[in-house]
């Protein structure tokens, strides 16, 4: 079986363990035919974005990855759009079987949507991870982009969409209010992760629960990620200050940028 990842509409960053790092390595272990095509945009290790010149190489987990140009008229107008160069073309060539297209803002979701049209026996499935945390944060990228744009194609290609995922409740929230989905199309897809046998959980949680003088019983709040001002980091740490008990552990992981305040 052919898979193709469709990495438009967000950032796929090798080594790194999103959504779609996680879903790409299992489905190359599980003995899959996996392509990548991708945007040249990514974000180094201080989260600054920087573009790679378009290249094609086999990644660490064993997939094919190629990025891709933008395709036409001013940068500007191509990003924000997802339109890429010979997409069409890579997308034939492959002839996958099953495409997951990530993100929900670039028009080569049409493309994809045309392609499953033609070939009926090929499935097209789309995933959310844009909410109001990082999407639609000024009047041109909510309404004219998302609510108009990428809402109305979205809807256009549901015909020929198998299931569009959300990987929260606020990204789910994102596709109700703002692209005016039902619950008929949607399902839950939880972050993937590499859960630990039981024995090992326990060792492991008696470990860090003594290394970091936390009772058995007493309850822990983690907050983690990249932790911009957008997050609330401040909001939880007045939360916890002012409900929390005394046994109560709060822990902070992550990069805190320096837009925290």
């Amino acid at each position: 079986m052919k898979i193709l990842h469709v990495c438009f509409s967000c950032f796929y960053i090798d080594h790194r363990n999103y959504q779609e790092n996680e879903l790409i390595r299992a489905h190359v272990k599980m003995g899959y035919n996996v392509q990548v095509l991708a945007s040249t945009r990514v974000i180094n290790e201080t989260y600054e974005v920087r573009f790679l010149a378009p290249n094609k190489y086999i990644s660490a987990d064993g997939a094919t990855v190629e990025r891709l140009a933008y395709k036409w008229g001013s940068y500007s107008v191509s990003r924000r759009l997802g339109i890429f160069a010979e997409f069409k073309g890579r997308l034939l060539n492959f002839d996958p079987d099953i495409i997951i297209f990530h993100g929900v803002s670039s028009l080569e979701l049409l493309t994809c949507a045309r392609y499953v049209q033609k070939y009926p026996k090929k499935k097209l499935i789309v995933d959310n991870h844009a909410d109001k945390i990082n999407s639609a944060r000024n009047i041109f990228s909510k309404y004219i982009l998302h609510k108009f744009i990428f809402a109305n194609q979205l809807k256009f290609c549901l015909r020929n969409v198998s299931r569009v995922y959300y990987i929260s409740e606020l990204t789910k929230l994102f596709l109700t209010d703002l692209y005016g989905l039902s619950d008929q199309k949607l399902a839950f897809l939880p972050l993937g992760g590499h859960p630990l046998e039981r024995d090992q959980h326990l060792k492991l949680r008696q470990r860090v629960r003594t290394e970091l003088s936390i009772g058995a019983e007493d309850l822990v709040f983690l907050q983690s990620g990249k932790l911009n001002h957008s997050k609330g980091l401040l909001g939880t740490l007045l939360a916890f200050t002012r409900r929390a008990r005394k046994t109560d552990r709060l822990l902070i992981a992550g990069s805190i940028l320096q837009d925290v305040h």
